[in-house]
């Protein structure tokens, strides 16, 4: 019984097609067997050109920058930021060694400026709220306003806290006469090196009044990948 069940399969194995060739024939196909049917003994004798796949190197980049943020004791405070790669020190340089560049992951840290201290009161920080909005970088108008954001989180004012997301920049959708469409790129898409201020969007902080100000030590890890050497 042959291994397989289907005709064609059966035939095949019946038949030994993958044998030599010898004194004019195939061993498995009679020499009155057609030329049709009857493999090409030039088929077994040209030698196929092997290809080889070389992957493409990607370098990864990270480079963290430092901020300060302070509260106010009158009015609410706000920041918002996007990244691109102008964000880099050198990357002037990097322009001039890839050919292509993505963004991947932003890591942002705030650590308060605060002090241990066995005195129990009244605090008088304020919560931070923090956003992460992929379709532009406008200031937030306050903080009903985070908190309509899926993507909101509150933090305690003596605590050091970090939100890590992978940022998406606008590509345009619509272009009139009238008005202009955008829509969020997809963060696999390489962008040319020459296109250096792109904005990827974005994190929204906001924080109310306090009663005293306080300041943060704000970190900012921006993780790039490049291709294509020049």
């Amino acid at each position: 019984m042959p291994p397989y069940s289907t005709p064609y399969q059966s035939r095949v194995t019946k038949s030994k097609s993958y044998g030599r060739y010898s004194k004019g024939s195939f061993k498995g196909y009679s020499k009155a067997a057609s030329s049709s049917s009857r493999p090409s003994y030039r088929s077994f004798l040209v030698r196929r050109p092997a290809t080889r796949w070389t992957p493409t190197r990607l370098f990864r980049i990270s480079q963290t920058t430092d901020t300060l943020f302070s509260s106010s004791v009158s009015v609410q405070i706000t920041q918002s930021n996007a990244f691109s790669l102008q964000n880099l020190d050198q990357f002037a340089t990097f322009a001039l060694l890839f050919d292509q560049y993505r963004l991947i992951k932003v890591t942002s840290t705030w650590t308060p400026r605060v002090t241990m201290s066995t005195t129990i009161g009244t605090a008088i920080g304020a919560s931070i709220y923090s956003v992460v909005d992929y379709n532009d970088q406008g200031p937030l108008a306050g903080v009903s306003a985070a908190r309509e954001y899926d993507t909101c989180k509150e933090h305690g004012p003596y605590e050091t806290w970090t939100r890590s997301f992978v940022p998406k920049y606008a590509t345009s959708a619509y272009s009139g006469s009238a008005f202009s469409g955008y829509a969020q790129g997809n963060n696999n898409t390489w962008i040319d090196i020459s296109s250096t201020g792109i904005p990827y969007y974005s994190l929204k902080v906001v924080i109310p009044a306090c009663t005293a100000v306080q300041t943060w030590d704000v970190k900012y890890k921006l993780d790039f990948e490049f291709q294509h050497v020049r």
